[in-house]
């Protein structure tokens, strides 16, 4: 047992690239770095096309919803800040920059 354990110390634990678990239990498998909850919110699309990070509707994030593709983005994600977010009208059309031809990974 004492081996077993100083064995498992030296071992990485892996941390799901979503919502950053440690504690993680079930992988999920058709992408092993997300954890099994992460993983059937983003197969139901429940996750910004930006990042991949994967959302609740629980979660108090601002997020956009892109007019063309329906796809919700958050506003981080777009480079507004908590100011332009708050001020957005909700009548202006937004577009996310998958819709505007703009590579994603730009804006990271």
């Amino acid at each position: 047992k004492t081996e077993e354990l100083a064995a498992s110390r030296g071992k990485k634990s892996k941390i799901c690239r979503s919502c950053g678990n440690k504690e993680v239990t079930r992988w999920w498998s058709q992408d092993p770095s997300l954890c099994s909850a992460c993983g059937r919110l983003f197969s139901q699309g429940s996750y910004c096309p930006i990042c991949e990070r994967v959302y609740r509707a629980r979660d108090n994030i601002p997020m956009i919803q892109c007019d063309k593709c329906a796809k919700w983005i958050h506003a981080e994600c777009e480079g507004m800040s908590q100011e332009e977010y708050l001020n957005m009208a909700d009548d202006v059309e937004y577009y996310c920059p998958i819709c505007r031809g703009e590579p994603p990974w730009v804006l990271l």
